[in-house]
Order: structure tokens, then sequence, then C-alpha cells
């Protein structure tokens, strides 16, 4: 364990085994592990964006297919990395195949986890969910049962060479969950926009290229145990107001008090992102402290801001804005306003 925080990082040269990597996370890795001098294997369905790394060794199954999981064994990394782990039995496959093989592992997790989220702060010794059943599907209320389970699997089966890495809301380019981004987009269109409570509501985030960082200076320093990782706590205000002055669109906010919203139909969380009724000051925030000693950095917010707009630019999904607050219903609440 490192005992101190780690300005300049040295970091050593890895054959990193990815499990996914070309959506979100496992992408931001990938990128920073070449540009650091790692060497990369995928192993993933070949389903979502294949033509990301053509040039890096991919081994296409499924996670949970013997032979796929032999094939990744046998190109013997030196760590494998879970970006999409939510089944306890599929992850103790890989995890328990790794360590018959010597082979440590990270397994990406949440903050939903813990059973105070996102009412209270959070360090990594507070109470996590229970897992019912291993077998459930992964809903609302069952992903953080379950990813807490995955986390058991992967302790069991390492019980010394295991990092399990507990982020937030991960935000920034590539992101498809439309949720950060849809303020980016939203606040380029102009006009009034709303926005949830008050100025103050707080939001807490962590660019995407920053989670892949610290997980990849724990990796190469052969940091082991349990860490949250998350950015600053911010307020909306502070977020809308560092969007709209990058923007070229002139735009007026209007701050819509939580239960206005709810009468509305207004689903949080999905609809407004960011959202979730009822918080203030610094309540749900990740404690961070644990993290942050050992390396874990926060870019400029201006920094996720102009990535994200960069990505939304090129972004050719065909399917997107699902979720989000329709401008026609936004107009149509602006107007009983």
């Amino acid at each position: 364990m490192l005992s101190h925080h780690v300005n300049e990082p040295e970091i050593f040269p890895l054959k990193i085994a990815l499990i996914g990597g070309t959506i979100f996370l496992g992408r931001a890795i990938t990128d920073a592990a070449l540009a650091a001098g790692h060497t990369v294997i995928h192993l993933n369905r070949g389903k979502s964006n294949p033509a990301a790394f053509t040039d890096i060794p991919t081994i296409t199954g499924d996670r949970s297919d013997p032979d796929a999981l032999k094939s990744l064994i046998d190109s013997a990394p030196d760590i494998i990395i879970d970006t999409c782990g939510y089944s306890p039995g599929v992850v103790q496959l890989s995890s328990r195949a790794a360590a018959e093989a010597g082979i440590p592992y990270c397994f990406i997790s949440t903050v939903s986890v813990y059973v105070g989220w996102p009412e209270h702060s959070t360090a990594e010794t507070s109470e996590v969910h229970p897992c019912p059943d291993e077998n459930a599907p992964v809903t609302g209320e069952t992903y953080g049962g379950l990813k807490a389970r995955c986390e058991d699997m992967v302790r069991i089966s390492h019980p010394e060479e295991h990092i399990i890495v507990r982020p937030g809301l991960i935000v920034g380019p590539h992101d498809v969950s439309d949720r950060f981004a849809y303020w980016v987009r939203r606040i380029d269109e102009g006009g009034d926009v709303i926005a949830p409570e008050g100025p103050d509501y707080p939001a807490q985030f962590i660019d995407v290229r920053d989670l892949a960082d610290f997980v990849l200076l724990l990796t190469s320093n052969r940091v082991h145990g349990t860490f949250n990782a998350d950015g600053p706590v911010v307020t909306l205000q502070t977020l809308i107001s560092t969007i709209q002055t990058s923007s070229t669109v002139e735009s007026k906010v209007v701050y819509v008090p939580g239960d206005v919203l709810t009468e509305k139909g207004i689903q949080p969380w999905s609809e407004l992102p960011l959202w979730i009724p009822g918080l203030s000051g610094t309540d749900g925030s990740t404690d961070t402290q644990k993290s942050t000693a050992i390396g874990l950095f926060s870019r400029p917010l201006r920094d996720t801001v102009t990535a994200t707009r960069a990505w939304l630019e090129t972004d050719t999904r065909e399917i997107k804005w699902v979720r989000t607050l329709t401008k026609e219903k936004e107009q149509s609440i602006l107007s009983t306003l």
C-alpha cells in the first residue's frame, strides 16, 4: 500500500486485460493505458463499437464462455480489469479463473453499493446493500446489492491482490447515458432551460478520464484494497455557468422547486439528470479522502464540459436522448410557471 500522495506516479509497464473496453470507461482506460506505455488486450462480445480499437488484440466472446475466458487467461496478463461485471456468478467465474492463474484482479464497482447513498456521505467503511438473490435481474432496486456481491466474489478469490473501485456518476466524452451530456446539449440549444431545485443544489461526478487514470495508478503501483472515486461536490449553478460561459448560444436558467417538478411528472435522474429529490448541501457526497491521498485527481470542470461538447459534435448514435426531458415537455411546463 502506498502511504503517500503520488504526485508523479511511477508507472510500470503492464500487460492489461480488459473485460469490456470499447464503450465508455473501458475505452478511457484503454486510451490511457496505451498512452502510458502499457499493452492492452480486450475480451468482449464485439457488439459495441467493434471498430474502436482495431489494432488491439481482442478475444471475441461472452465473458461467461469457458473458452473465451480460457483464452483471456492464456494471454498471461499482469492484471485483469473488469469494467462490466453485474452478475455475481459471472464475476465469480472470471475472478476465480484469474486467481487460479495467479493474476491480480481489478473490479469496477459503484457508490450505489452503499446503503446510505445518496442521502448520506459515504466512506469505504460504510454499510453496503445485501444481495438477497444473486440471480436477480439488474434493476434500480437490485443494482447496488448485486454489485456489492460481485465485490465479495473478487475478495473471496483474491484475498490480497484485489482492487475494487467505487466510482460515483461517471461523465465525459463517450458517455452514452446522456446524463451529464444532457446539460451541455440543452444549454447549447439556448432559450429558457429548466433546472431542478435551486442554484445551490449539489452535484458530484467524476470525469471518465480521471477515473481511468486513477485505476491505472492503482494497478501499475500494485495498490490493493477498496477505493471510492468521485469528483468534488459542485453546485448546479457552478455546473450550468461553466457550460454557459463556454457556449456560443444565450440561455436563461429557470430553477423549479422539486415538489413542482414532481407534480408535473418529471422523472428525477433520468428526465432531469443529476436531480435526486430532497438533497441539499453535501448530502450524498462520496468521501474520497483515502483515494485523494493516493493520487486521485480531478481536472477542471471546464475541461470536462469542453470534451463532452466536442464528443457530442461527432456523436453518430442513432438512438439517444430517449430518457431525458424533451423540449416539448419542458416548454409545456415553462408555460405554466
